[in-house]
């Protein structure tokens, strides 16, 4: 994840950590923090868990990453406490705002400074579909691969912006439907298992950098106006806990800023 700030993430989650002391007992206190499921939980793991290395490293505290078969899987995690804190795309995040007792505290920044990314319609470099134009007038002989149900580049924003706008059931307007994670949906529209896939430029640059080989199979035919950056999101009874345990903490002289 290297478009992230991650001074400012450590801090957010540093903060986010230190609040977990005054739930435990023990010496040791461990945070759970949910990635949702935009690629396989190998690709993640090894995209993440340096990451929460250097956050544990940075804490003191045990950090470890939780990922999950799809996007519900982390909001789930958090209605149950299973997750503390985690980074959501934006639907997923207002999900785990309505049930999880989620609260967004920050945001995701790239490393030049932009605050938002555009969802896409991808296709195979020789797929008769050029445009969207050329997509919504052939949608009966497309098979389709639309993103997870909580994707908001992969399924929110391609639902508002294509499927309401021309009035395209995507329940039954295409030749077939499938639902994956933008990974998935990116492998699927170069080998041709799909005709048409949802994606988006983060996973599409990151796939630029380590599977040239596959970008050079697909081509760009819609996208979407810009999308606020990716939000991370905190169980809403941390904060206070936080306030309270970061002055027994000065006091002990255990932490300085």
């Amino acid at each position: 994840m290297s478009y992230v700030q991650t001074k400012n993430l450590l801090t957010a989650c540093a903060f986010a950590a230190v609040s977990l002391i005054a739930q435990s007992q023990a010496n040791a206190v461990e945070l759970n923090f949910g990635v949702i499921a935009i690629d396989t939980s190998t690709a993640l793991r090894s995209a993440w868990e340096p990451i929460t290395a250097d956050w544990s490293n940075c804490t003191g505290y045990t950090i470890k990453p939780f990922f999950a078969v799809d996007y519900a899987g982390v909001i789930e995690g958090m209605r149950f406490n299973k997750v503390q804190v985690g980074w959501f795309g934006n639907l997923a995040a207002m999900e785990a705002v309505d049930r999880s007792n989620g609260e967004i505290f920050a945001k995701t920044v790239r490393m030049d400074g932009s605050e938002g990314y555009n969802s896409l319609l991808i296709t195979n470099k020789e797929s008769p579909y050029n445009n969207l134009s050329d997509f919504v007038k052939h949608t009966k002989e497309i098979n389709f691969g639309i993103g997870d149900p909580n994707s908001t580049s992969g399924t929110l924003v391609p639902s508002y912006y294509v499927f309401a706008k021309y009035n395209i059931n995507p329940k039954t307007d295409f030749k077939s439907i499938r639902s994956a994670n933008h990974a998935t949906n990116l492998m699927a529209a170069a080998m041709k298992q799909v005709d048409v896939a949802t994606n988006n430029t983060e996973d599409w640059e990151r796939a630029e950098k380590n599977k040239p080989e596959i970008i050079k199979e697909l081509k760009i035919i819609w996208k979407s106006p810009l999308i606020p950056a990716d939000p991370f999101v905190y169980r809403a009874d941390l904060p206070a806990l936080c306030y309270k345990r970061r002055r027994q903490i000065h006091r002990s002289g255990h932490l300085r800023n």
